[in-house]
């Protein structure tokens, strides 16, 4: 191939080498380089832009300057620069060259090699301009255009070295607060066929990889047979600068209040850069965790909008979203509870006071139901309806895994609906990952009379809107045991948006 283009370029060079002699050393009038009098226009022009050299003479001044001092055809001067000098001015100069370094800048930070490619060619095309009408001309906008057209569609090539995974992987992502019944959900999700739940992977990298504690299974991480069979699937596996890494990545881009940046599309190069790649790891651990375990969808019951919100944009994993949501006063309640950790002896799950508390449920969820436009799918469920009828919740939600049925997942023992928890490979989240074998799923309202007066009223003070919004101070809210009549998707329903052809992953 470079051997064709070399020929091609000497053919073209041989046959056009009279024409360039000519252009460039054949007028006597011009003793070293043959200008095509470029040069009288240029001391034309530059005389011109002095009458009003602050703001220049208006748009479309260049063309009409010309009134026979010069050849007819110098209507403007061959020169960009000088063209916008004459137009508009010191200021009008400076204000099109930052407004062109802004939008031409992200280009040449986030394509990587591809990013030299292109400043190579804009620095071409901007030394150009200075000799002709590289821009404001048909055949020169359009073909520079064309060009840089070209270079960012080839950006997004894999580098050498960079695995090609054949698909998204496919991940089912629990959005919400703590505390809420994530746990058992999740694993309610585990029992499904061609589905793998993992627990909370937002912590693997630092509470597995780097600290070791327990997984489900009762093993410690690094002793795991699975996800040590993960890591082997993964490049650089758990290399302890590779972990060290994304960990370091993970805390500079997860943080929530950088999530209205993301959805507004301002971070900076540098951002976007340490967002896509932590998004890589991300993708190549849900991919590994799919291959290892044969499963189809993965659940990341993570929880944090943040970590689901960089996922949505990265465009790298077809993104599907359960938001779950639980009362406020319930959450408030359940925080305040010491639970140890079975994997980390010694320490308790987070105990956040009750106003923290408020401001993390209006906040996380509030974020959460933003996913609803960049997720692939978005379904809303309570905890309360899961809780008060696993079975119809679940109908509800099955379309987000593909599935129109559950089969085997809820069992009936009387009354009561309970699920069998089978061994699973999950890394952090509520003890309850560790239990095994029939649990019955029941309403908890414990919060109704162990949560402090002072406290409840408190909590529903600062979270009147999203309780109002999720129905819960309505008699048949989702905590009243009552279906909501004539609403289009009542409190206690699942929320649902489908999938379209435009939805990204």
């Amino acid at each position: 191939m470079a051997m064709a283009y070399a020929v091609l370029l000497g053919v073209v060079g041989y046959a056009y080498f009279p024409a360039l002699r000519d252009r460039f050393v054949g007028n006597p009038m011009e003793a070293v380089v043959n200008t095509s009098g470029r040069t009288q226009a240029w001391d034309f022009y530059w005389g011109v832009a002095q009458v009003e050299p602050l703001f220049g003479r208006g748009l479309g001044a260049a063309t009409v300057a010309n009134t026979g001092q010069l050849p007819s055809a110098f209507t403007v001067p061959h020169n960009e620069y000088l063209r916008l000098l004459v137009e508009g001015g010191w200021v009008g100069l400076t204000l099109y060259l930052g407004t062109a370094a802004i939008a031409v800048a992200p280009l040449v930070r986030r394509t990587g090699t591809a990013g030299s490619r292109a400043g190579v060619a804009i620095g071409v095309w901007a030394a150009y301009c200075v000799v002709d009408n590289a821009l404001s001309t048909p055949q020169g906008s359009v073909t520079f255009a064309t060009l840089i057209a070209a270079i960012a569609a080839g950006a997004g090539s894999p580098r050498a070295g960079e695995p090609v995974w054949p698909a998204k992987p496919v991940v089912v992502y629990i959005a919400g607060v703590s505390r809420s019944g994530s746990t058992l959900l999740e694993r309610a999700f585990d029992r499904v066929p061609g589905v793998c739940g993992v627990g909370e992977l937002v912590h693997l990298w630092r509470r597995g990889a780097v600290g070791n504690e327990l997984c489900s299974c009762g093993t410690p991480f690094r002793s795991c047979p699975f996800w040590m069979a993960v890591g082997r699937r993964l490049v650089g596996g758990w290399e302890a600068d590779r972990v060290y890494e994304v960990v370091r990545l993970q805390q500079r881009t997860g943080r929530h209040r950088r999530v209205p940046a993301m959805m507004l599309r301002l971070e900076s190069g540098r951002r976007r850069r340490e967002s896509q790649a932590y998004c890589r790891s991300m993708a190549e651990l849900y991919s590994a965790v799919a291959a290892e375990s044969a499963a189809r969808v993965v659940v990341d019951s993570s929880k944090l909008p943040a970590g689901a919100h960089l996922l949505a944009r990265s465009g790298l994993v077809d993104l599907r979203v359960v938001h779950l949501v639980r009362d406020s006063r319930a959450y408030a309640y359940a925080a305040q509870k010491t639970i140890p950790r079975p994997e980390a002896p010694g320490e308790c799950m987070p105990r956040p006071g009750v106003v923290r508390c408020s401001l993390e449920w209006l906040g996380f969820h509030l974020l959460a139901a933003a996913l609803r436009g960049c997720s692939s799918r978005y379904a809303r469920l309570s905890y309360e309806e899961f809780a008060r009828d696993p079975g119809r919740a679940l109908d509800r939600v099955m379309w987000v895994f593909d599935r129109t049925d559950h089969d085997g997942v809820v069992e009936l023992a009387g009354a009561t609906a309970t699920l069998d928890l089978r061994p699973w490979h999950a890394v952090s989240g509520n003890p309850l990952r560790f239990v095994e074998g029939r649990v019955p799923v029941r309403p908890d309202d414990q919060w109704r009379r162990g949560l402090p007066a002072r406290s409840r009223w408190l909590v529903t003070v600062l979270t009147t809107p999203g309780l109002l919004n999720y129905g819960y101070l309505r008699r048949s809210g989702p905590g009243s045991g009552r279906w909501d009549a004539g609403t289009e998707a009542g409190p206690g329903q699942v929320e649902a948006r489908e999938p379209s052809a435009s939805s990204r992953g």
